[in-house]
Parts: structure tokens; sequence; C-alpha cells
């Protein structure tokens, strides 16, 4: 066991409990963790959590909380329905007093003072001999290109009145279905380590257009680029790129005229650019088209560390 404080990085290497991590492309942060004793089985039984957070260029894109059994429980299992009716989304594949259930939801996250909303994917592998894996993995809204939401806004009546969030659901679904099996694959006695090698990066998640792939352009903006192909009034979008993955942008919708929304993007931009760099080129505007989005995972490497 190595000692690790807040701010390191995740190693490959690292469990939690002997549980594997899931790594995406790494740069996890820890964040805290500690150690009690928990009555939810029959037995009392040894735990331990850990949080970790996924930043890039300064950006809170992912959460991940863990909860593990750190000791046995005797022969004992735990209560607890984690698969009840009355979530977003409800994939069971437990079976007898074996617990294996995702469930997806969305949770006001705060980091510093700002509230985002996240969609959690919760993961709760229970069973014999008081085994307790449990993942609650927060992915940022804005990387599935709808921004600006609250919890309210990702419900059953939202999905049906709005496609949009429907498709980023079914996409964030599709995606998080491979990492519950390799929950559940982790969850055996051995506790393999490669269950979660082959699952995409929650990059992939961000559809991005043709013509901004390889781009390096900062991930909120492309996020709301996205986002404004949804919006269904006279809008427009500005931007200028600092650096790899930096750069100031501004959009504005419900404007009278093309050319009344282009003039105040350009102004919202260049408010910001002004102040952050006024050595970069000028704003100029980004023309949002509806051709085909492909999936681009970015050099996450290199952004987390801008």
């Amino acid at each position: 066991m190595r000692e690790i404080k807040a701010g390191d990085f995740v190693q490959p290497t690292d469990t939690a409990g002997g549980y594997p991590i899931f790594q995406n492309d790494g740069n996890w942060k820890f964040l805290n963790g500690k150690a009690y004793t928990s009555s939810g089985a029959a037995d009392s039984v040894k735990m331990g959590t850990v949080q970790l957070d996924y930043y890039a260029s300064g950006y809170l894109l992912a959460r991940q909380n863990i909860s593990v059994n750190t000791g046995g429980g005797g022969n004992s299992s735990w209560s607890g329905s984690p698969c009840s009716p009355g979530h977003l989304v409800i994939r069971d594949k437990g079976r007898g007093k074996q617990d294996n259930c995702m469930t997806i939801d969305a949770q006001s996250v705060t980091a510093g003072t700002t509230s985002t909303t996240f969609l959690n994917i919760v993961l709760t592998n229970s069973g014999s001999a008081g085994r307790y894996y449990r993942i609650i993995l927060g992915i940022n809204a804005d990387l599935l290109g709808v921004r600006g939401t609250g919890t309210g806004d990702w419900t059953e009546e939202e999905l049906k009145s709005k496609p949009y969030k429907k498709e980023a659901i079914d996409r964030l679904t599709a995606w998080a279905e491979p990492i519950q099996d390799g929950s559940i694959r982790a969850f055996d006695f051995s506790k393999p380590q490669d269950v979660y090698t082959k699952i995409p990066s929650f990059m992939t998640l961000l559809p991005v257009p043709e013509d901004l792939v390889g781009q390096k352009r900062s991930i909120s903006f492309v996020s709301a680029v996205e986002h404004l192909r949804h919006i269904e009034s006279i809008k427009s979008i500005a931007y200028t790129r600092y650096e790899d993955y930096k750069g100031a942008w501004g959009y504005v919708t419900d404007q009278p005229t093309q050319d009344a929304a282009d003039t105040a993007a350009v102004a919202k931009c260049e408010s910001i650019r002004s102040i952050n760099r006024p050595d970069v080129p000028v704003c100029s505007v980004y023309r949002i088209t509806d051709g085909r989005r492909v999936s681009d995972t970015y050099d996450l490497k290199q952004a987390s560390k801008k």
C-alpha cells in the first residue's frame, strides 16, 4: 500500500481495497478517503471510501466515489434495493441475494463556489461474505453537450419532450453498460484488475463537428457548439484560441437577426479575451451547421496539464 495525499494522481496499479479503479485514460486525482465500519450487513464489515476528481484545463469533468469492503463479514449479505424503481435509468443484473445494479440520475455537484449538474452512474455490487463494491461515477452534463441544466431538467418527461436529451442519455447508458459488466467481473473473489482496460474514454461522449476534430479547441467551447445545435432561435457563437485546449468564447440566443446575433456573440467573446489575453487574435464567429459529428477523444494527458 503506497502513501497518497490529496492532489496526487492515481496510478494504474492503485486499487480501492483490492478492487480495480476505472482509470479512464488516467488523470484522476485523489481527493480524500476514509475507513469505517458498516452495519449494513448482518455482521459489521470494515469498509473504505475514496473520492477522485478528473479535471482538464481546470474544468471538473468527472468525479468518482468508490465504497468497498476491506474486510470480511462472515456469511452475511447486504440489505437494500439499489435497483428499486424511480431512477432515470435502471439496469438490473442481480440474482438471488447478490446485487449487480446500475442506475443513472442527475445530481447537483459543487466544485468551489460553482454548482454543476452531473449525471451519476451508480454501480452497486454486493454479495456474500460482506462483499461490497459501489462506484458512483459522475459525468459533467456539459460533456454530453447539454449545458445550463438543473436536476429537474433530467426527468422521463423531459426526455420525451426533448429528443436530444434522450439521445444524450442513451449515449451515456451505452457507454456505461460495459463498465457495469466490468464491475461485476471485478466483484469476483479474485478481483481481476483488467476489467476496464478496453473501455473508451468518457471524452467519446462529446460529439465534435468534423471541422473541429483535431483542432485542440477547449472542451467547453465544443460543448457549447453541440448545445447550441439544439436551440431553436437565432443564435451565434464566437471564439478565439489562446493555446491548445484554452480559449475565450461567448454565445447568444433569441436574437432579432443573424447579424445582431453575430455582433453580440463577438462582443461577449471579446470582453473575455481583452481582459485575459489581449495578445491573441480577436474573436470571430464560428458558424454552426448540422453536418456529421464524430467522436474526438482529444489528447487529455496534455489537456489536463494545461
